[in-house]
C-alpha cells in the first residue's frame, strides 16, 4: 500500500491564503484527519492534531513537520481522548490562541460494523462514542469559547465529517447510520443557533458527507463488514470509493467553506458537503428500476440501489435581517 503522507499540491485547498491561521484537526493522526492536517500545512496553516494513540500521534506530527512551508510554522500533536469532555476542555483552555478552523473527523465503525442482532449494546454505544460525542464535545467545547471572546473580524469555522450514511441505511450499519444522522442534525441545529449570539461572533458551521474513503479504517471494516452490506454498497469496487487525499482536498477550508455566506448544498463526485440547512428530497422517486438488481436473503427481497442523492437547499442569511424585525 502506497504511504498515505506525502507532500502535495494543496491547489484548491483554500479560496485565501492559510499562512499563520490555526486550524485544530480532532481525529487528525489517520486517514482522513491525516490527509487533511498535511494540506493544512502545505498551505501554510499552523496545525494542532488530536487524538488518543500516542505512537500514532508522534509520528504523524513528524510527518507533518518535514511538510512545513514557513520557518515559523507550529505543527503540534496532543494526545487527547475524544470521548472524555473534561479532557477536550482542558485542552481548549490551554490553547494561547484561539483557533479559527475546527475539524471534527474522528470515527469510523471497523468494530462495530454488522447486523444489529448480531452485534453488542457496547458496540452500539462506542459507535456512538466514536462517531458523534467525539465532535459533539468539540464543538461545544469551543463555541462555548468563541462566544465569549472578543471581536474577531474573520469567521471561524467548524467543520463536521458526516457521510452519506446520514441519508441513506444500509442493513450492517445499524450502529454507524444513527451516529452520522445525529451528527447531521447537530450541524444543521448549531447553524441556526451560532446566529442568536452578538453580531462579533461570527461562527460558520458546516457538515461534509463523503462516501467511501480508503483508510486504513476501511480496510479493517471490510474484514468484518457482511457480504449482503459490501453488495448493496458496492465497497468492494474501488471505483465505489474516494481517496482521503481526495475527500480532504475537497472537504477542508475551500471555496465552498471560506466564502459561505448562506446555507448551501453542493455535490463533489461521489462527497456531499453541507452547509447549513438542507433536507431529502423524495429519494425514493429518484430510483428507477434498471438501477435495481433484486436478490433474496432468507426469503426477503433487498434492492441494491445506487446511491442517488438529491438534497434540497433552504436559504438561510448568515444574519436575520434587522429590516425585517
Amino acid at each position: 500500500m502506497k504511504p498515505f503522507m506525502e507532500p502535495r499540491s494543496a491547489e484548491g485547498l483554500c479560496s485565501t491564503s492559510m499562512d499563520g491561521k490555526v486550524a485544530v484537526i480532532a481525529g487528525g493522526s489517520a486517514g482522513l484527519g491525516r490527509e487533511l492536517a498535511s494540506q493544512l500545512v502545505q498551505a501554510g496553516a499552523d496545525v494542532i492534531i488530536l487524538a488518543r494513540n500516542r505512537e500514532r500521534l508522534e509520528a504523524t506530527e513528524q510527518e507533518l513537520v518535514a511538510l512545513q512551508v514557513r520557518k515559523n510554522q507550529k505543527i503540534c500533536g496532543r494526545s487527547v481522548d475524544l470521548t472524555d469532555y473534561s479532557q477536550i476542555e482542558a485542552f481548549a483552555q490551554s490553547l494561547d490562541v484561539s483557533p479559527g478552523y475546527v475539524f471534527c473527523v474522528a470515527g469510523g465503525c471497523a468494530e462495530e460494523v454488522g447486523f444489529f442482532a448480531d452485534i453488542s449494546s457496547r458496540d452500539i454505544v462506542s459507535c456512538f462514542e466514536k462517531n458523534y460525542f467525539s465532535s459533539a464535545f468539540v464543538a461545544h467545547a469551543f463555541i462555548r469559547q468563541w462566544i465569549n471572546q472578543p471581536k474577531r473580524s474573520e469567521p471561524r469555522h467548524l467543520i463536521f465529517t458526516g457521510s452519506t450514511a446520514a441519508f441513506i441505511a444500509i442493513p450492517g450499519y445499524a450502529a454507524y447510520t444513527p451516529t452520522k444522522t445525529a451528527l447531521r442534525a447537530l450541524a444543521d441545529t448549531l447553524r441556526q443557533e451560532v446566529l442568536m449570539y452578538e453580531s462579533h461572533v461570527n461562527i460558520q458551521v458546516h457538515c461534509s458527507f463523503p462516501g467511501t474513503i480508503f483508510t486504513e479504517t476501511f480496510e479493517k471494516e471490510q474484514q468484518k463488514k457482511p457480504d449482503l452490506c459490501k453488495e448493496i454498497e458496492g465497497s468492494d469496487d474501488e471505483k465505489n470509493g474516494m481517496t482521503s487525499y481526495a475527500v480532504a482536498k475537497d472537504k477542508a477550508v475551500a471555496k465552498q467553506y471560506a466564502r459561505a455566506k448562506s446555507s448551501r448544498v453542493l455535490r463533489m463526485g461521489l462527497a456531499l458537503v453541507h452547509s447549513g440547512i438542507g433536507r431529502m428530497a423524495d429519494f425514493p422517486s429518484y430510483l428507477r428500476q434498471k438501477n435495481k438488481d433484486i436478490w433474496k436473503r432468507k426469503g426477503a427481497e433487498i434492492s441494491r440501489v445506487g446511491i442517488l442523492i438529491t438534497v434540497e437547499s433552504m436559504a438561510y442569511p448568515s444574519r436575520p435581517d434587522p429590516a425585517r424585525g
